[in-house]
């Protein structure tokens, strides 16, 4: 299971920098562009902490790299809402506004114990986090603008012709396969295997 952990994350961080490279460099002046490449960053950021977290020796440097992993995964759902935002032409600026104060305020406990307690044996990892109180609200935020991604992105997939559909439909495919991976890692969080 430590294996495959290292192989993913590899994986993204390497598809995180290609893709969000390659859709930047595109078109570095479009706006779609430079969200979807801050969704990568973020992406990218979380899976590079992740991959350094399965090789920590210590305690002490697993608790460094999970508490780094947060902080950029933080950002993951909010740069993902606003890129779907801007694609779907859904969305409220408000929102996301809000969203972004939000995460910023989540991501300032990432140095401290409040966003990640600490790290203990769990299953066959040697070094599993556990939450601090801000975990709770970062799981909140992370829901809750997931689920309006989602909500966003299905509602004009409905309603979209057969061009658009297939835009759509690939942006749906490829991020909900992805969201559904990185979510099951919240389980052992609760303790649930």
């Amino acid at each position: 299971m430590i294996l495959y952990c290292i192989v993913t994350a590899f994986l993204n961080v390497l598809g995180g920098v290609v893709l969000g490279l390659s859709v930047f460099l595109k078109d570095p002046g479009q706006r779609q562009n430079q969200l979807f490449s801050w969704f990568t960053v973020s992406f990218t950021g979380w899976s590079f902490f992740y991959l350094l977290w399965q090789f920590a020796q210590t305690p002490e440097e697993a608790l460094v790299y999970t508490r780094l992993l947060l902080g950029f995964s933080t950002f993951i759902p909010i740069t993902y809402y606003h890129f779907v935002s801007r694609l779907t032409g859904q969305g409220n600026d408000l929102e996301i506004r809000i969203g972004y104060i939000v995460a910023m305020v989540i991501a300032a406990f990432t140095p401290t114990p409040y966003l990640v307690n600490h790290v203990e044996p769990e299953l066959m990892f040697p070094f599993w986090p556990k939450g601090g109180p801000v975990f709770y609200p970062y799981i909140l935020h992370f829901g809750y603008f997931t689920v309006r991604s989602w909500m966003a992105l299905f509602a004009v997939f409905r309603k979209s012709s057969h061009g658009r559909r297939n835009q759509l439909g690939y942006v749906i495919f490829c991020t909900v396969a992805g969201w559904i991976g990185g979510l099951t890692n919240f389980l052992l969080w609760f303790d649930i295997p």
